[in-house]
């Protein structure tokens, strides 16, 4: 596992140069040359664009989608953290994902395990659906039982609930690229240990 994790490590600081030059001779062809001097000295470069690519999706999606579009990519936040988190409980070195108009996409480390496959693809369902389990709660309070009486506030929390339940739901569905088909890939074998 230490040989893992170093290797993990080295194309970790590989991925972060490579991204760095690109960020670096972006900016230097539309003649920002004090932004570029930046980001070549800064190593945060990995945060950065996951940031940036957060920012200019959630451009796209509201202009797009209003309110539902920024749902979507709002929901997808703890989704791809429950990714994250799995990939960390497993023992690997995670990579940052990126989001992208209604989506976003995480690179996963080299696996030897199916089952490890698998924890890491259910992972971004279950923060997923826990997030939408506190927003509806949220929204049951903010409601206060009251049906007819929704303000702004809570029309949104119901949305961001309802576009969060779908795109897990969506998810589960055990047909890969989805997480629900690397979810029954995984349990090939595995199942009556889980």
């Amino acid at each position: 596992q230490d040989r893992r994790l170093d290797n993990d490590r080295r194309e970790n600081e590989r991925r972060h140069e490579a991204a760095k030059r690109k960020a670096v001779a972006v900016l230097k062809a539309l003649e920002m040359q004090k932004a570029a001097q930046l980001v070549a000295q800064t190593a945060m470069i990995e945060p950065l664009v996951t940031i940036l690519s957060f920012i200019f999706s959630g451009a796209i999606n509201f202009s797009i989608g209003g309110f539902g579009g920024i749902a979507a990519l709002v929901a997808l936040v703890p989704h791809e953290f429950g990714h994250f988190h799995a990939v960390l409980r497993m023992g690997y070195r995670p990579h940052l994902f990126r989001f992208w108009p209604f989506g976003a996409i995480m690179k996963l480390p080299e696996m030897t395990s199916k089952s490890h496959k698998a924890h890491i693809a259910f992972g971004g369902p279950f923060y997923g659906l826990l997030f939408t389990i506190c927003t509806t709660v949220i929204w049951l309070i903010a409601t206060n039982g009251s049906s007819g009486t929704e303000t702004g506030v809570s029309h949104n929390l119901f949305t961001l609930a309802l576009v969060s339940l779908i795109i897990n739901l969506f998810n589960l569905i055990p047909l890969r690229p989805l997480d629900g088909g690397w979810i029954v890939h995984g349990m090939d074998g595995v199942w009556p240990k889980w």
